[in-house]
């Protein structure tokens, strides 16, 4: 998650997204917060198919100081489906 190119950051996302327990759980959460939008949506995404209602709160927190739409979309889109799960 250190890595400076964002292209390996969104990969480490998404690949995070087919994984269970806290260690994805925590790194996602550390994602949602990187400085690339891209980075930001795909861990927003993956958040959503962990299945985690617990990131609800995490989410919609970071929906407040979020200004890119497209995340923003994730952010409603993963909250809906984590609401789903509980």
């Amino acid at each position: 998650m250190d890595n400076k190119n964002p292209e390996i950051r969104l990969a480490v996302a998404k690949a995070l997204g087919d994984s269970k327990g806290d260690e994805a759980f925590n790194a996602l959460i550390m994602l949602i917060r990187d400085s690339d939008s891209g980075v930001r949506q795909a861990a927003i995404e993956s958040i959503g198919k962990l299945g985690e209602p617990r990131a609800i709160e995490h989410l919609r927190h970071h929906m407040e100081k979020e200004s890119d739409d497209a995340v923003k979309n994730a952010i409603e889109q993963s909250i809906k489906k984590l609401m789903e799960t509980k």
